[in-house]
């Protein structure tokens, strides 16, 4: 293969990717015409330049839709929560009591972007922090834009090790490492994200006050970032399922510990273009009716059915005895790219996943909501219409993202956009491979189907170069954490939730920054260390 016509295909092979980050950022197109555009885009360059059969592209079409549904199921209760906590005048409750609690604006951001989002990353994931966490940012009155940005950066780091270390547990069975490596891998992994769990807050420090705003809070954020990244860096040692959740535990302790200093009960703020304007229009007005219980009731629900239904046993062995799941034949390529037959691809579990149990709740808290007299039951359809008119756009854009990943994995552009840059960097390589989690979490849409995706290439392109295997496998899984904040559907599911549509590109383009300044110091440091 001569090196002009390589150089053509990984262009080819990227064009995809391209189009939606232009579509979405330059061009200020919404996540649901930048999707499906760059989604036809795939599939034409599948089929036409990479010689992916009609059957193939048949395949990875179902499999796309198949992956989406789970997103989608999240989506669409996420939102009819968002309405009813609106019209109940829950959020206005739950801005008020906060602010009762401490006056202080950045430790209030801080606890609405990062350690509540952190807590239900680490149970439950699948975009629920971003869909619960934007919404109840705004109601604190900070800026949509910034609501979805700053929760996305602050949860991302338990991309890994949160959801009971899911994703961490892809990378170990798919890239097949051993003990030994693995757990050299997860230190490094652990160590990495860390390092992105401190920056993030100090991010939104900065953003929101520059000096003033870090001067206030800086030590809280470093005291909050050594039982969270600190606290997972330790714990992965000994048990990885719950090496994220229980720091992120322990950190809602401390937060509200902190908050009852004197110096952070009484108010403080600064005047921020990050600010918008109180939650205050569209909201049935409580008069103090439902009250703080009732209106965190959703949110305890979702923790409390998380906690039995994952983590005790019984329950859940019993509850995942139903599996819904697919075979697909392999498929070869005419540039011979070969996917191999699978069997019981990506098994669905409905009575132990996240959107069934934020579905439960929603309807729950709607019961309880209606018979309190909290709102009235015959708003039901106007909040259903409410919910419908954001989900649909969003769950087409959903769909068509995860449709693109797939498709460019079937036809080999990701093999061949990962192969070409090993090939190009050689010993620099460790200075990319975060870049290149960065990139499977941003393209597939998760850390989970970034480290399925390319874990076993991290693996082998580290045996070729003589590279620290469990380092390179450590950066390729704190990479895909970081592609978190990035991921198109998480983006989508945030706009949706705080009902800015076709905005996905301006919060893709204060995100993406940050994302590539975090990888590429994962890279250098990893690359020193590597001489």
């Amino acid at each position: 293969m001569s090196v002009s016509f390589a150089m053509g295909l990984w262009l080819i092979c990227l064009a995809p990717i391209l189009l939606l980050i232009s579509l979405m950022t330059i061009f200020k197109r919404s996540a649901y015409q930048a999707s499906t555009l760059s989604c036809l885009c795939s599939i034409l360059l599948g089929i036409s330049i990479l010689g992916l059969s009609p059957e193939g592209c048949y395949s990875a079409i179902f499999k796309g839709i198949w992956s989406a549904i789970p997103i989608v199921f999240i989506v669409w209760p996420a939102i009819f929560l968002y309405e009813l906590s609106l019209d109940s005048g829950a959020f206005k409750e739950i801005k008020s009591s906060f602010e009762r609690c401490t006056g202080n604006k950045l430790l209030q951001i801080l606890f609405f972007c990062w350690v509540f989002p952190s807590f239900l990353q680490g149970i439950t994931g699948y975009g629920v922090a971003v869909a619960i966490g934007a919404p109840l940012l705004m109601s604190i009155g900070v800026a949509p834009i910034y609501c979805i940005a700053f929760t996305l950066i602050c949860h991302a780091w338990g991309g890994t090790f949160g959801t009971l270390a899911l994703a961490w547990n892809g990378l170990v069975s798919s890239a097949s490492i051993d003990l030994d490596i693995a757990m050299d891998a997860a230190r490094w992994g652990a160590l990495f994200i860390w390092i992105q769990n401190c920056i993030g807050p100090i991010a939104v420090c900065w953003i929101y006050g520059r000096w003033r705003a870090l001067k206030e809070c800086a030590w809280i954020v470093l005291v909050l970032s050594f039982v969270q990244g600190g606290g997972q860096y330790f714990m992965v040692r000994y048990n990885t399922t719950l090496s994220c959740f229980i720091p992120s535990l322990l950190s809602i302790g401390v937060i509200f510990f902190i908050s009852q200093i004197p110096r952070y009960r009484r108010p403080w703020s600064i005047r921020s273009r990050v600010m918008g304007k109180d939650l205050e229009s569209g909201v049935c007005p409580s008069d103090g009716k439902i009250g703080i219980s009732y209106s965190i009731m959703p949110y305890l629900l979702i923790v409390a059915l998380a906690v039995v239904v994952l983590l005790v046993e019984p329950v859940n062995s019993l509850l995942s005895k139903w599996s819904i799941a697919f075979d697909f034949k392999e498929s070869v390529t005419e540039l011979g790219f070969r996917t191999m037959r699978q069997e019981a691809y990506s098994p669905f579990y409905p009575l132990t996943y996240a959107g069934t149990l934020l579905s439960f709740c929603a309807l729950i808290s709607y019961a309880v909501y209606s018979r309190k007299s909290f709102i009235n039951q015959s708003d039901l359809s106007k909040l259903l219409e409410k919910t419908a008119k954001k989900a649909i756009p969003s769950s087409i854009a959903t769909c068509s993202m995860v449709i693109m990943s797939k498709v460019m994995s079937e036809a080999g552009m990701i093999y061949i956009i990962s192969n070409g840059v090993a090939s190009v960097l050689g010993a620099f390589y460790p200075l990319v491979s975060a870049m290149m989690g960065m990139f499977g979490s941003f393209v597939a849409g998760s850390n989970l189907s970034s480290n399925i995706l390319l874990g076993e290439l991290q693996k082998t392109i580290a045996g070729i170069l003589g590279a620290d295997m469990a380092l390179i496998l450590g950066l390729q899984t704190s990479g895909g954490a970081i592609g978190v904040a990035i991921s198109p559907s998480n983006i989508v599911l945030g706009c949706s939730t705080v009902g800015i549509k076709g905005e996905e590109g301006r919060v893709l383009g204060k995100v993406l920054p940050y994302s590539l300044l975090i990888a590429s110091l994962f890279g250098i440091i990893a690359y020193l260390m590597c001489l």
